[in-house]
């Protein structure tokens, strides 16, 4: 693996997912945390250093057309982070939050469609690996998002796939 540029580090949890990251290329030892973009509302968003943990799967009939549109994705069916947590428990066939405690599940089985629990709506059916897989790909496209101008020691842009990442 090449020299990456940023060393960053995730840390995945239950309730709440936060990344911080250091520009080797600036001062190493100095730790900044990543300022996730994400959804707060219909159409709204925030920058905040905590990704919280839940998924929503709104009922698109009772939104705008671009509510849960991000800046680097188009049309999606699904909300994770701030929006997710405010708005996901008025809808709990909808909603989908404790992903890792399922993750470790023994009694389950972490690939099959289980989430959320019981729910009648079959569309937003996923899997705990599906919905952790969210979380690491909204990370993946905000980093991407904010760090593509930066360049690397070889010219190359500083995206989430070549940096080094601590999960």
């Amino acid at each position: 693996m090449h020299e990456a540029r940023f060393i960053v580090g995730i840390d995945f949890g239950t309730t709440n997912i936060t990344v911080a990251y250091t520009d080797t290329k600036k001062d190493p030892e100095k730790i900044v945390l990543f300022p996730i973009p994400q959804l707060s509302a219909p159409g709204e968003i925030i920058e905040s250093e905590l990704l919280p943990a839940f998924c929503f799967f709104p009922d698109k009939r009772q939104l705008p057309e671009k509510a849960l549109k991000l800046p680097w994705k188009g049309k999606t069916d699904y909300a994770v982070g701030v929006y997710a947590r405010d708005f996901g428990p008025d809808s709990p066939g909808r909603f989908i939050s404790s992903v890792k405690s399922w993750l470790c599940h023994a009694g389950i089985n972490r690939r099959e469609k289980i989430l959320p629990w019981n729910s009648d709506f079959k569309d937003c059916t996923r899997s705990p690996i599906e919905i952790s897989r969210y979380y690491l790909e909204h990370i993946r496209n905000a980093w991407d998002f904010k760090f593509k101008h930066l360049k690397d020691k070889n010219g190359k842009p500083c995206l989430f796939a070549n940096q080094q990442v601590v999960l």
